[in-house]
């Protein structure tokens, strides 16, 4: 038990010893690398320019460099559209991370209205079914457990296959803990054509058939924005919960029951991005200063990020 103690005891000790040396091992290990010319700037210096031009044209430069980076790093990290630039390799696969969890809970939010809309097609389609009060903060909760974190739903799949591919939920699994979840609440077994007309209501709008996934995901972003500049105004100190700027477009659209897992995923995205600016602050700022740098990022970076 003594040698235990003793070996957590040095654990502890070695990574609070990481923690203060992180910053300056690897701002060294960026100069090492922009000097022998194994790393690429030039992408990451055109989306930094455009940033900063895009900045000015809104207003933003004012607030100083540090909040316009964490403002278009936080855009960058959202839009899954946009390819990564080479100097967030150290944080790409946090950033895939990050976007398949902002994926997940804009499907869930889908699921849970989708599911809600259907009950109500199917108690006003059949007068003689009288359901059970209907508690949407369980249906809520089953719809984030039937669809956990990193997993995504393949819509594609035919239904008369059960296995899914890795990593995925099958749409058979997810209209199967649905129908599972609408039986309890009617107090019946469901018709098979009332099995397809949830079929039919989920894929209506997960093929964006209706506007209900595109408002949805609307949503969740507006939620991660709001509270991503929150956490940044605040230091990162106040993110345990979602602000009332972040919860009040959930609020309106019946989603508040993701708060807590968005709030959580800001902190995430805060963190990723306050460390990585800690580290490249001198890249970025060499970058923004001086217009030699707009021909030689590499050489100005590795100067700026040796001190």
């Amino acid at each position: 038990a003594i040698k235990i103690d003793a070996a957590n005891s040095g654990i502890e000790l070695y990574r609070d010893f990481m923690r203060a040396t992180a910053v300056a091992f690897e701002r060294s290990h960026f100069s090492i690398a922009a000097r022998r010319g194994s790393i690429t700037l030039s992408d990451t210096t055109a989306w930094w320019q455009g940033a900063l031009l895009d900045a000015r044209a809104r207003g933003l430069h004012v607030c100083g460099l540090d909040a316009v980076f964490l403002n278009v790093a936080r855009d960058l990290v959202l839009d899954d559209s946009q390819s990564v630039p080479a100097l967030f390799r150290m944080d790409d696969a946090r950033i895939q991370t990050i976007r398949r969890e902002a994926e997940r809970l804009g499907v869930v939010g889908m699921v849970f209205l989708s599911f809600s809309q259907f009950l109500q097609l199917l108690a006003r389609s059949n007068k003689d079914t009288r359901p059970t009060r209907i508690d949407h903060s369980s249906i809520a909760a089953e719809c984030l457990q039937l669809i956990p974190e990193g997993c995504r739903v393949h819509w594609a799949e035919s239904l008369g296959s059960r296995k899914p591919p890795r990593g995925d939920v099958s749409f058979s699994q997810l209209i199967d803990g649905l129908r599972a979840l609408a039986e309890r609440i009617f107090g019946r077994v469901m018709l098979p054509d009332e099995v397809a007309m949830l079929e039919r209501t989920l894929l209506r709008a997960a093929r964006h058939e209706c506007p209900l996934r595109e408002v949805v995901e609307d949503r969740v972003s507006q939620a991660l924005c709001e509270q991503a500049d929150f956490l940044s105004r605040s230091h990162g100190s106040q993110g345990e919960s979602m602000s009332s700027s972040a919860s009040e477009p959930l609020r309106r659209s019946m989603l508040l029951f993701l708060a807590p897992s968005l709030a959580t995923l800001a902190q995430r995205i805060h963190r990723v991005l306050t460390h990585h600016w800690l580290v490249y602050k001198p890249f970025y700022t060499s970058v923004s200063s001086t217009k030699s740098t707009q021909s030689e990022p590499a050489a100005s970076a590795a100067s700026a990020s040796a001190h």
